[in-house]
């Protein structure tokens, strides 16, 4: 059994082989350019690491490091902030130049990479319009993302309109021709050489907290409640530019797909009242996408819901609109993985929630190993289970942590 039938056996139910492994198939189960650069040297390896997402902190991997620990995934590149589509080709190393990060570890970061030293010692990074649109604080392994984009933070519509329509490198939200064209290329390529179940993100930031609401989700959620006619013409805004986005998409990557991911985050999402809004404003817009997307791909491509804060409360609605499987992230206050695995097992293919980036970092590699096999034993019963560390792999990891989760060996 290949990876790409591995993975889709997880959604179908069917027989395994063994359990499917992911590491970096998508932006949250990946991990830090610093840990990287550490388990490559512990596997004899001196492959300089690159840093591939600046918000996530995360690296670009190789075929050495997912055939050592079984990876079953691939990531179908998309362009990021700052990395220019040369980034994605083989043969462009000027796209790439070496950089030492926070903790001195040397790596390679896109050219067009221009950090700035603050007086406060924080490192600052400016769009096109020398707008502070990211900022690591001292000592830190990666961005948080400043620029209002295309966010409620005092813009009018006509601002806002403009800016999710930009292509903008801060936010990077729609892909150029140039893009599209590398995705085709390298989806070619990989649907004829590669049996790894490929992954794609699907199209824009989320239409809450990391897109409309951008920094600010109780100005967003009080104005998604108010019926105004501004906030009507916003969210059908992201829809048609979504939906545009996928059919660029399915054009560029088409049957090459085995699973979509949606992107979302709940943070801040807190009362009854707030989750009413969510369930009644943002949600039905994913339900239009998701059978959007069973038009334009195939009815083998699975989807998968990837959200920080708490899916718990949703996760009947999300069912019934189609999502197949729940991706588990650090930031996943109240989701247990066994309760969720307990209700909803059945419906959904837990994606991670053996064990956490924060517990992968901190507890020893014996007591690792335990939890993960006492874990993957009850997440893996009757099916449905990828196992994945649930959200980045930190710096401060030890190797022989990394591999015992996923070799599940001493």
């Amino acid at each position: 059994m290949n990876s790409k039938n591995r993975v889709n056996a997880v959604f179908e139910r069917k027989k395994l082989d063994r359990t499917p492994i992911d590491l970096g198939g998508t932006r949250k189960t990946g991990i830090s350019v610093t840990a990287l650069y550490h388990l490559r040297q512990c596997l004899g390896a001196e492959i300089p690491a690159r840093l591939y997402d600046i918000y996530e902190g995360t690296a670009e991997l190789d075929m050495l490091v997912q055939d050592t620990l079984g990876g079953d995934t691939l990531p179908l590149p998309l362009a990021v902030p700052l990395l220019t589509p040369e980034c994605f080709c083989e043969t462009a190393k000027k796209a790439w130049k070496p950089y030492a990060m926070e903790d001195g570890i040397g790596v390679l970061i896109p050219r067009d990479f221009y950090p700035e030293r603050e007086l406060s010692g924080d490192l600052c990074l400016r769009d096109f319009q020398d707008r502070r649109f990211g900022m690591m604080k001292r000592g830190g392994w990666r961005f948080e993302l400043l620029a209002p984009g295309p966010g409620v933070c005092g813009l009018t519509f006509a601002e806002i309109e403009k800016e999710l329509g930009s292509e903008n490198p801060a936010v990077a939200f729609l892909q150029n021709s140039e893009s599209l064209e590398i995705l085709k290329t390298n989806a070619k390529k990989l649907a004829r050489s590669s049996k790894k179940s490929l992954i794609l993100r699907a199209g824009l930031p989320s239409p809450f907290f990391g897109g409309l609401g951008f920094r600010e989700p109780e100005k967003w959620l009080r104005a998604l409640d108010s019926g105004h006619s501004d906030v009507e013409k916003l969210l059908e805004k992201w829809y048609s530019l979504w939906i545009s986005e996928l059919k660029k998409l399915h054009e560029a990557a088409g049957e090459a797909v085995n699973v979509l991911v949606l992107e979302e985050s709940f943070l801040g999402v807190e009362t009854d009242a707030d989750r009413r809004i969510i369930r009644e404003r943002i949600l039905p817009l994913y339900a239009r996408g998701i059978r959007e997307i069973r038009e334009l791909f195939s009815e083998k491509v699975h989807i998968l819901w990837q959200a920080e804060g708490n899916s718990m409360p949703f996760l009947p609605q999300l069912i019934e609109m189609g999502v197949e499987g729940i991706s588990f992230t650090d930031g996943n206050s109240g989701m247990d993985p066994l309760t969720v695995k307990r209700e909803f097992g059945k419906e959904l293919v837990l994606w991670g929630g053996a064990c956490s980036a924060q517990e992968l970092a901190s507890e020893t590699a014996e007591t690792i190993l335990s939890k993960t096999q006492e874990r993957t034993a009850i997440l893996s019963e009757n099916g449905g289970y990828i196992h994945a560390v649930s959200g980045t792999i930190l710096p401060s990891t030890d190797p022989e942590n990394i591999l015992t989760f996923f070799l599940q060996k001493n």
